[in-house]
């Protein structure tokens, strides 16, 4: 949420900022004075127009933090699906790895280890767990964690 907050100082700054940087290029006297014909200068019109204007970008926002939100919903889904870690040496675990490619350690017999069913990859169950959260892929193969 606090990101959110964030993105919303930054688009308000940024809105005021180009508001202003209009108005001051209107009046450029090295450029000379560029004249805008309105048949009547309202003031309630540009701020209806400003106002109009942060609603759009607030909206925009509303569904940036939306999608934000939906697709950290999707991953914890996708991490919901994988295989219950398993101990290394154990039957479950018929590995040719001997080596964590993340953390490039030897695997230790009785280790919580997490094993890709579809390829069947190994990985020490917190390092697994730290690149998940940052990608949904297997980190050698690439295969997608839905697809597991």
């Amino acid at each position: 949420m606090s990101l959110f907050y964030f993105i919303l100082i930054v688009t308000i700054i940024t809105s005021e900022f180009l508001s202003w940087f209009n108005e001051r290029r209107d009046h450029d006297l090295e450029e000379g004075e560029r004249t805008i014909y309105q048949p009547e200068d309202n003031p309630h019109s540009s701020h209806q127009a400003g106002v109009r204007n942060n609603l759009r970008i607030w909206a925009s926002l509303d569904r940036l933090v939306e999608d934000i939100e939906a697709r950290k919903r999707q991953n914890q889904q996708a991490l919901e699906k994988l295989p219950s870690p398993v101990n290394y040496g154990s039957k479950e675990v018929a590995s040719a790895y001997i080596v964590c490619v993340i953390c490039l350690e030897e695997f230790e017999n009785g280790q919580s280890c997490q094993v890709f069913s579809q390829c069947n990859h190994i990985f020490h169950s917190n390092c697994i767990g730290r690149w998940l959260k940052r990608r949904l892929t297997c980190p050698i193969c690439r295969v997608s964690v839905s697809d597991v």
